[in-house]
């Protein structure tokens, strides 16, 4: 299943930790993964998962990208997200 980005246009006070949890949730879901797993393999704990997927906190870098290889989120895709939300602030 594809990862479907919420428009920047219909909210534009949508920051990163709202976007990212989206994706965070929607593909640790569809590769089947928990949450306990996905903390296993980050070496964090299930309630910084929830942190994320809630968007109550962001992943530092080296989490962001761990995040992003565990759960096979393109770079492509990632770097869309994060021109849409520049777009957002011009």
């Amino acid at each position: 299943r594809k990862v479907q980005v919420k428009d920047p246009e219909n909210n534009p006070n949508q920051g990163f930790a709202l976007v990212f949890s989206d994706v965070i949730r929607t593909r640790r879901r569809d590769l089947g993964m928990s949450q306990r797993e996905l903390a296993r393999r980050l070496d964090v704990t299930p309630a910084s998962v929830s942190y994320f997927e809630s968007g109550q906190r962001v992943p530092s870098v080296t989490t962001f990208i761990k995040i992003k290889n565990i759960l096979e989120w393109s770079t492509r895709d990632c770097l869309k997200v994060i021109g849409s939300l520049n777009e957002c602030k011009e």
